[in-house]
């Protein structure tokens, strides 16, 4: 296509209706042409290639800038990796949304090809473009492969669809589909954008209705007034939960109609104050009511980012950035991960959704459906069962309590089942659905089973696969209904208990002291070992096909039995399996039901465990092969044989390879699969040999009907076989790292969103492999080089000036950094995990292969030549190399005395830091039996009795004379000897002692300790952390660095130069603001000059400790906004206005963080009555309302105080009498006593009181504190520090004396009022309680005198009810 004509484009497109632009034929290659409709798109400008047309422009609908890239990429992979980085370079200088689309000749993985050679290097360079441009690809439907050689011999995929992240999130529902094609080899692809209505969507209890006022009281009232009868205590609760369901389906549908109203009539409102203060038409008073305005607005904006974190699944702890942005984005790629556009059945594509989803329902009846009736029986015996008290224990009655626990271990948010609760519901409400749900509870373990339809749940598809196109490419996870989950938690958490003692060690999956890394250490020390040894062994790698959903039931039964569980307890256990119905959850909208009649549920509590028995009856079968020598395992050692590991459904048999071995595992798999259901899919399995010669694999592999595995290889997601020292070996580690950090969440998230990304999310990526192998150093600073650019927010390999050296990021906060923690210290504080349980876990199968392998000691200490790769001497290794360094971790492992069975008297550490070895070696040398225990050697009469002479005098006798000295006192108890881990309190081992212990060593001191406030958000802190390291981008730095500015004069002011300590502290600007802020705050007006000055002077002031870090973090909000102001002022488009800074530093400061929530009950509101200040807070420290026989504290109350949160912005009516009954006619009147007291007389109704300068005064006593009634009010709280208990609602006319514990009714007085007195210590303010009778002189406090040494220091709050 050298050349194009108009009419031949006009006869693919239909029409003249169409813009176009071309690439010319080139060679044998076609050209590219591209087509558009000018009234959808709009064209700005156009470049050319032979490999590519790129059209920049917008999107007309929209107005969204669009760049559509057409690719025709070469063969070479030299010239393919030209043009990937030179479209890396173009969208990187693209600031709007990317469709990439064309032939490009190189697929992404290996499943991608047929019949033709996989180049990995060109798939790894495709992928690292696609990552680090942040693309996504479209979900192509259809023909898997887009490309076929004319022979049909050959597939690939090569021509798709790649388009932005954020074009993807604002289009979830886009997908791709090729078309048939005739003439060329490669088939057309289309995108589309497609919506189908797939029914309606089932009820899901949000957890951000807690937070819409009335709805706590709505649910409760609705439940107590559901008026239900039924015999059947199960029955009842589901028709309950039924009805309150409708109820609240209704409530909350009213409620948004209403709050979408209230929301625009807010909007409208705050736009036309925003037009005054334009104006220059502002007052206090319109200000005040723009802030109020603010918060509401932003009360709904928390209310929908709740509701989008609960749908995303994301947490507050993990991206704390509440952007609303961020969470679309993550709901909507979801979204289009999950979406099912259209199923490949019997060889035709399905699109309807109704045909869809009845496929979908009669493809999983019929996986479910009733096995044959013939199957094999059980006919051995096992070696582990329970015994009598263990049964018993299993049966016996279930308790409240035990049903609260199984209610409250099984998460907040997980996805709900068919009723839509979730867990956060039911501990929300326990008060008054306890009950019922015990009720319900305990019906079914007295009746032992389930009414009809009351256990019900869902299957939700999750592709196995990124382009999963037949149904089998979907796994079933099931979202079983909250009753029935917690019944089955309650019978898991009873069976967890006993498990080890059923399960061999040989099963590492759900058994305490067990971990998944178990079986691939292992497995990778025996392959090394038996490689190094030239063992001709066999490796076969099982997969069992659908294993959870194949379970047999009455095979189950069989192994429960066999096991000795109890008929009540088999009963349990067949009645949940048995009364199970499902419906299948296709794009949001349910199938019909349909009954199971085998299998066990993926989501279900009881199902690893169940299954967990149902493997451990392969092993005995096996193990009765091997101890019959039908079978020959790996002989490591003397006396130990390794032929097979489990981890739940991944089985690895191995063992001396030979034609005989083979053919046993075969007749045991067959037999176990004709007993349980379980069948092997040889397509997927796989074998191995370890010299042995390939053809010998091959022709074994056939026979069989299997792969062949090739080394290395993966076992539960771990590298086997495979040189980890390789750079090499990391890459696809490092890529995925590098995949998470996406262009499009670097613009989203903001710096307190990204480090926490980094610490929480990121840190955790390579820890898998991080805790088997140890990391090379250039690895380690790679991924070190990923997370600086992604925490500074530059791209990766990006040129932008890093302000921030990362060594004082990963620096933890006691040494000035943010304690980010580095990848080193987290890799070998893993890998020295591995030696504590070599230490403390000597029965465990790997331990035992380990000795076997490397001797008793593991050569733990000793100097280690390793000639082959060892996962084990490399953990070795590296412990002696930190020891070189000046580190020695072994030196923190000690014997903990018990019976003094276990630990050696020379060798081991268990008195003192070191061994008497190497404390005694003249009594050492004496010693005949070397290895003697600590209990053998106290049960003779003296120390001498296994020496080979008496010591003699000189050092000998002087050896002698301490050992016993320090011998004197000793006694052994009645309990096992065990280790401890001397830098935890608790002797318990942990990695984060050994990864801070490491970096403490390694990462240089930043400056004095990191100061930090969790009431201000985590990037208000990095930016005072920034400010008070002076590394912000100031002109004074930039011009440091050398780069040329117009002007280093600051850009508010224009006087000075513009450094950290003159933008923040001595600007005309910051200074005014800064004085407001004090004013605020009722804080003697000062200035400082630089952050040093500041903090000195911050000590010093007399506040509270608690105030004092509140107003530190309104500095450091302060700060913020004034850095925001001055970028503003340089870069935006307009001038922003200097009079609002103060207000925004009020209103950030004055809305409650949820992390100051999570530590603290606090509220903060100001309200125009009493009556809403009652209505605010009543829910918050009641635990019912009024009408509840008695009030309650939370538990968290005792022994603290709940201190106030900032100073009121409310102006207080000043007046009233002094303390010398002197009338204060419109002004405030201060005087002092003789002890020093100022007091200031105010009447208030506001909520926080700030208090400052607190300090105790000599002899003075708080004892007690009351409850008022009076004639104006029903009930007056008053809060302290020190509430902790109980009590029953008074009665008028009385006080309950908190301290007293007692009722005490005022004789003669009838009711009481509530007075406040506001006093003036040192600059510092207190509140002084008085209860004044009505019409009487009489005055009575908490105590029973009055007198200005009585006063009550930590009143936090003060609840009026009209």
């Amino acid at each position: 296509m050298e050349d194009i004509e108009l009419f031949n484009i006009k006869l693919c497109w239909g029409n003249f209706g169409f813009e176009f632009v071309h690439s010319p034929s080139v060679g044998n290659s076609g050209g590219i042409l591209c087509i558009w409709d000018p009234r959808l798109f709009r064209k700005l400008n156009s470049t050319i290639s032979d490999y590519f047309v790129i059209i920049q422009g917008e999107w007309a609908p929209n107005g969204k800038k669009l760049i559509i890239i057409s690719v025709y990429a070469p063969q070479e992979l030299r010239e393919k990796k030209m043009l990937w980085d030179y479209l890396i370079l173009v969208l990187k200088s693209w600031n709007g949304d990317v469709i990439i689309m064309g032939d490009f000749n190189e697929v992404r993985t290996q499943d991608e090809r047929h019949g033709s050679i996989f180049n990995a290097h060109g798939a790894d360079a495709f992928n690292l473009f696609i990552s680090s441009a942040g693309l996504e690809e479209v979900p192509l439907d259809g023909c898997k492969f887009t490309w076929c050689h004319k022979s049909g011999s050959k597939m690939s995929k090569l021509d798709r669809f790649l388009i932005s992240e954020g074009l993807l999130n604002s289009c979830p529902n886009i997908s791709s589909i090729t078309l048939d094609r005739y003439l060329s080899d490669h088939r057309p692809i289309l995108m589309r954008e497609s919506h189908h209505d797939y029914g309606p969507s089932p009820f899901r209890f949000f957890h951000y209705w807690f937070e819409l006022e009335g709805f706590d009281t709505f649910v409760k009232q609705t439940w107590n007034d559901a008026q239900v009868t039924d015999s059947n205590a199960i029955s009842m609760f589901m028709k309950k939960m039924k009805y309150l369901k409708e109820k609240i389906r209704m409530w909350v549908k009213a409620n948004k109609e209403n709050s979408k109203s209230h929301k625009q009539c807010l909007q409208e409102e705050l736009s036309k104050i925003d037009l005054l203060l334009d104006k220059g038409e502002g007052s206090s008073t319109l200000i005040s009511k723009r802030m109020e305005i603010l918060k509401s607005i932003q009360d709904f904006v928390k209310l929908d980012t709740m509701k989008l974190a609960q749908k995303a699944k994301i947490k507050w702890a993990i991206e704390r950035d509440k952007n609303l942005k961020y969470y679309h984005g993550v709901l909507n790629k979801k979204r289009n991960q999950l979406a099912i556009h259209s199923i490949l059945v019997e060889g035709r594509w399905i699109e309807s959704p109704i045909l869809v989803k009845d496929e979908f329902l009669s493809y999983f009846a019929s996986r479910f459906n009733k096995p044959p009736d013939y199957r094999l029986h059980i006919d051995l015996d096992f070696p582990n069962k329970l015994s009598l008290e263990q049964q018993m224990v299993l049966e016996i009655e279930v308790t409240r309590e035990e049903i609260k626990k199984a209610v409250w271990d099984c998460g907040v948010d997980k996805s709900p089942g068919p009723d839509g609760f979730t867990f956060g519901f039911y501990r929300r409400y326990w008060t008054f659905l306890e009950n019922d749900v015990v009720e319900a509870v305990l019906y079914f373990f007295n009746h032992g089973q389930f009414p009809k339809g009351s256990n019900s749940s869902f299957i939700t598809l999750i592709p196995k696969t990124q382009e999963a196109k037949m149904m089998k490419d979907f796994r079933p996870i099931t979202l079983i209904g909250s009753l029935y989950k917690i019944i089955a938690k309650i019978l898991a958490n009873r069976l967890v208990v006993v498990l080890e003692d059923l399960v061999s060690d040989v099963q590492s999956a759900f058994v305490a002291k067990r971990q998944i890394l178990d079986g691939p250490f292992i497995l990778n020390e025996l392959f090394q070992w038996c490689k190094m040894k030239k063992k001709h062994t066999m490796i076969f790698k099982v997969d069992f096909e659908k294993a959870y959903d194949s379970v047999r039931w009455d095979y189950l039964d069989d192994v429960l039995k066999r096991f000795g569980f109890g008929e009540k307890w088999c009963g349990w256990i067949q009645n949940c399996l048995l009364s199970s119905k499902g419906s299948v959850i296709v794009n949001g909208s349910p199938t019909k039901e349909f009954q199971f009649h085998r299998g066990l549920k993926q989501g279900d509590p009881l199902s690893p465990f169940l299954f967990l028995l149902i493997m451990e009856s392969l092993h005995i079968s096996m193990q009765r092969v091997v101890d019959a020598g039908l079978f020959r395992g790996i002989q490591v050692g003397s006396s130990l044989q390794v032929s097979h590991l489990f981890y739940a459904d991944d089985a690895v048999f191995m063992g001396h390879w030979s034609e005989a071995n083979i053919d046993t595992i075969l007749r045991v798999l067959d037999c176990f699969y004709h007993a349980s259901g379980l069948r092997i899919n040889m397509l997927k399995s796989k074998l191995m040999g370890i010299s042995v010669s390939s053809d010998k694999v091959d022709q074994a592999a056939k026979k069989i009907g299997c792969a062949i595995l090739q080394v290395p290889f993966s076992y539960l997601g771990s590298k086997v076989g495979c040189l980890m020292s390789r750079i090499q070996s990391w890459s696809e580690i490092v890529n995925n790292i590098l995949t998470r950090l996406s262009k499009w969440k670097l613009k989203t998230l903001s710096i307190g969103g990204r480090l926490t990304l980094l610490k929480s999310v990121l840190g955790s990526l390579p820890i898998y492999h991080m805790s088997l192998f140890k990391v090379p150093a250039k690895v380690l600073l790679n991924m070190e080089s990923i997370r600086c650019h992604f925490f500074n927010g530059i791209e990766h390999n990006g040129k932008k000036p890093i302000w921030v050296k990362w060594n004082k990021v990963l620096a933890s906060k006691e040494k000035g950094g943010l304690g980010v923690s580095s990848f080193y210290a987290l890799n070998r504080a893993l890998l020295f995990k591995w030696v504590w349980r070599f230490c403390t876990q000597q029965s465990a199968l790997w331990t035992k292969i380990i000795k076997g392998i490397h001797g008793e000691d593991g050569k733990i200490g000793k100097h280690v030549r390793s000639h082959h790769p060892s996962l084990w001497l490399d953990i070795v290794k590296e412990v002696q190399h930190i020891q070189r360094q000046g580190t020695d971790l072994m030196g923190f492992i000690h014997r903990k005395m018990g019976n003094g069975v276990d630990i050696r008297f020379w060798e081991d550490k268990w008195r003192g830091d070191n061994t008497f070895q190497s404390d005694f070696p003249r009594m050492y040398a004496l010693e005949t039996q070397k290895n003697i225990s600590v209990a053998l050697k106290l049960s003779h009469d003296d120390l001498l009795c296994s020496f080979r002479r008496a010591p003699r005098a000189g050092a000998e006798e002087l050896q002698y004379i301490q050992l016993v000295k320090i011998m004197e006192g000793i006694t052994l108890f009645d309990s096992k000897d065990r280790w401890r881990w001397s830098l935890e309190g608790c002797g318990e081992f942990t990695v984060a002692s050994v990864r801070n212990l490491l970096d403490a060593n390694s990462l240089p001191v930043v400056s004095s300790k990191t100061r930090w406030i969790k009431a201000v958000p985590i990037k208000v802190n990095i930016h005072a952390w920034k400010v008070k390291l002076d590394i912000l981008p100031t002109r004074l730095n930039i011009s440091k660095r050398g780069m040329d500015i117009e002007s280093i004069l600051c850009p508010l002011c224009e006087k000075n130069v513009e450094s950290s300590s003159h933008i923040f502290f001595t600007c005309p600007i910051s200074r005014e603001i800064f004085r407001k802020v004090l004013l605020w705050w009722e804080i003697d007006v000062v200035m400082v000059s630089s952050y040093d000055e500041w903090l000195e002077w911050l000590l010093s002031i007399r506040l509270h400790s608690k105030h004092k870090e509140l107003f530190e973090g309104v500095c450091y909000v302060l700060w913020w906004y004034i850095w925001n102001f001055r970028n503003k002022s340089i870069f935006g488009s307009a001038c922003p206005s200097k009079a609002l800074i103060f207000e925004e530093v009020v209103y950030v400061s004055s809305t409650p963080m949820p992390e100051l929530l999570e530590d603290d009950d606090t509220l903060e509101t100001n309200v125009e009555s009493p009556k809403e200040l009652w209505d605010s807070l009543e829910s918050k420290y009641m635990a019912d309302d009024a009408s509840k026989e008695s009030l309650r504290v939370q538990e968290s109350d005792k022994g603290k105080g709940k201190e106030v949160v900032r100073p009121s912005m409310n102006m207080m009516e000043e007046g009233g009498k002094n303390i010398n009954n002197k009338q204060n006619k419109g002004k405030k009147h201060d005087f002092k006593d003789n002890s020093g007291l100022v007091e200031t007389r105010r009447i208030t109704q506001v909520l926080a009181i700030r208090e400052r300068g607190l300090r105790t005064i000599p002899k003075a006593k708080v004892d007690a504190i009351a409850w008022w009634n009076d004639s104006r009010a029903t009930t007056h709280v008053c809060k302290d520090r020190c509430w902790s208990k109980t009590y029953e609602q008074v009665e008028d006319g009385s006080v309950l004396y908190m301290g007293d514990d007692h009722f005490a009714p005022i004789h003669g007085k009838g009711s009481v009022v509530l007075e406040f007195r506001f006093c003036c210590y040192n600059n510092g303010m207190f509140m002084l309680n008085f209860n004044k009778v009505p019409d009487s002189s009489s005055v009575y406090t908490s105590s029973s005198v009055v007198n200005f040494s009585l006063w009550h220091a930590r009143l936090g709050y003060v609840h009026y009810k009209c």
